[in-house]
C-alpha cells in the first residue's frame, strides 16, 4: 500500500515559494575605517542639562571611549558609541583648550567642556566621564595629556608632574575624608552604645532597691 493510500498525503509533493524581493548584503561604514585606534577603555559618560533651572547630571551612556588618530593627519578625536545600540555619545577632536578637571563629588572621573558633534549638530557641552578604578582614571588623563604634548598643545612636561601630585593629593583628602566620616559614625555609634548600657545598670539598680524594699518585713503597731 503506498504513502497516499494510507495517509491521504503525497509525501514527494512540496511547496516551494520564490522570495518576493532580493535583499543584497550591504556594507556599512562606521567613519573609523581611515583611523588608527591608540586607547580605548569602557566608561560612563554624563553630560549636564543646561535646560533646566537647575542644572544637574544625565547619562550619556556606557561603553569604550576611543582615541583615533586620522591617518595621514595629526588629528586626535575622542569617540565613545554607546554600548548595543553603538549610537554617538561622544564626537570631539583634541583641541588646545580641553583640560580635564576633577570633580568633587567622585575620585573616578574627570569634567571638561568641548564642542561636540552628535551626528547632526555641533555644541558646546560639558561631559563628566567615570571609570571603574582610579587607575584608568589617571591613566585616561595620562594619555589625554601625552596626546596633546604631541601635538604642540601643552608647554612642558611640568604640568604633567603637577597634575599627578594634584591627583595623588585629591585621592588621599577623598580617602582621608572617607576615614573620618567612618570614624564619627563608629564613635557615636560607641557613645549610644555606653548611654545605653549606663541606662540600663541604673535601671537594674532601681528594680534591685525596690525589690529590696518590698521584700523588707514591716513593722506594724
Amino acid at each position: 500500500m503506498s504513502t497516499v493510500e494510507k495517509t491521504g498525503v503525497d509525501d514527494s509533493y512540496s511547496k516551494s515559494y520564490e522570495p518576493v524581493a532580493h535583499l543584497n548584503e550591504v556594507q556599512l561604514e562606521s567613519g573609523e575605517e581611515n583611523e588608527e585606534l591608540l586607547y580605548k577603555c569602557r566608561a560612563k559618560l554624563l553630560r549636564m542639562d543646561r535646560s533646566l533651572a537647575q542644572p544637574e547630571w544625565r547619562e550619556r551612556g556606557v561603553g569604550e571611549v576611543k582615541f583615533l588618530r586620522t591617518k595621514g593627519t595629526e588629528k586626535v578625536r575622542i569617540l565613545m558609541r554607546r554600548e548595543i545600540t553603538l549610537n554617538l555619545c561622544l564626537n570631539h577632536f583634541i583641541a588646545e583648550g580641553l583640560d580635564l578637571t576633577p570633580n568633587p563629588g567622585s575620585d573616578r572621573g574627570w569634567m571638561w567642556r568641548a564642542n561636540d558633534f552628535d551626528g547632526e549638530k555641533t555644541s558646546m557641552e560639558i561631559f563628566f566621564i567615570r571609570f571603574n578604578t582610579v587607575e584608568r582614571m589617571v591613566f585616561h588623563d595620562h594619555q589625554v595629556f601625552l596626546l596633546q604634548r604631541q601635538l604642540n598643545l601643552k608647554p612642558s612636561l611640568n604640568e604633567l608632574y603637577e597634575r599627578r601630585i594634584l591627583l595623588v593629593f585629591l585621592s588621599w583628602m577623598n580617602q582621608l575624608q572617607k576615614l573620618m566620616i567612618r570614624l564619627m559614625i563608629r564613635r557615636k555609634k560607641e557613645n549610644l552604645r555606653r548611654q545605653n548600657q549606663k541606662q540600663k545598670r541604673k535601671e537594674r539598680k532601681r528594680r534591685k532597691r525596690n525589690k529590696s524594699w518590698t521584700s523588707k518585713p514591716h513593722l506594724t503597731y
